[in-house]
């Protein structure tokens, strides 16, 4: 969610400590996969979290387009193997998420 501007979460509130050895704790590191996030529409993690879990989200919008949520799927690498695949799916399931949100039907 920071890296969509969601207004409600600060750089400067992210504690940049590692929890893995994949952790990335520079600041521009983050900026820049922040900016590869909002391109590409989902973001990916691959251990950054948790050794052996790779984590998919996208975002969910109100309509005003402002953030409000995040829909993730996770599970271990050696499961979630096609990355390409799963982030087209957690992003129209988002999108369908946000329409609906927008529409106001459940």
């Amino acid at each position: 969610m920071l890296a969509t501007g969601c207004r409600h979460y600060r750089w400067e509130d992210v504690p940049l400590e590692p929890v893995t050895e994949r952790t990335i704790i520079d600041p521009e590191a983050v900026r820049a996969e922040a900016e590869t996030t909002r391109a590409r529409g989902f973001a990916f993690e691959d251990g950054e979290f948790r050794v052996g879990v790779r984590a998919i989200a996208a975002p969910v919008r109100d309509t005003f387009g402002d953030v409000v949520a995040a829909l993730a799927v996770s599970g271990p690498t050696g499961e979630l193997k096609d990355v390409s695949r799963a982030a087209r799916l957690v992003a129209a399931a988002a999108d369908d998420l946000t329409e609906r949100l927008i529409a106001g039907t459940p």
